[in-house]
């Protein structure tokens, strides 16, 4: 997955739009048709505004350049776990994306209601 796509990916997982990114990023002369163009492939300005991009988006740089990063013990840590996810999500339907959304909350209720 590439950079950009790791940020269109992560956009729809934040429930962002292109809209919103570029009117988050205006002050850096970001506007809709910027991010038209990148996906296009007519612009790949994102690059210099990667820490920008992925402080907007909460994720890491790594993250957003698909640095894979493991314990020392040689386990995935979270943000490996993290892009496995995303991939994953990338690739359901509207009604699996529901489904895993649903089964999330049902997980974080339990964990809340064991603290």
């Amino acid at each position: 997955m590439s950079v950009l796509d790791r940020i269109i990916a992560t956009l729809k997982m934040k429930g962002m739009s292109q809209v919103e990114l570029a009117a988050a990023l205006k002050d850096y002369g970001v506007t809709k048709q910027t991010v038209t163009d990148w996906k296009s492939g007519k612009s790949n300005t994102y690059y210099s505004l990667i820490a920008e991009i992925a402080g907007i988006l909460e994720v890491s740089s790594d993250y957003l350049f698909n640095i894979k990063k493991s314990a020392p013990d040689g386990t995935p840590s979270i943000e490996t776990s993290i892009d496995e996810l995303s991939g994953i999500i990338q690739n359901l339907s509207d009604e699996g994306r529901r489904q895993l959304l649903e089964h999330a909350r049902l997980v974080e209720f339990r964990e809340a209601s064991l603290k």
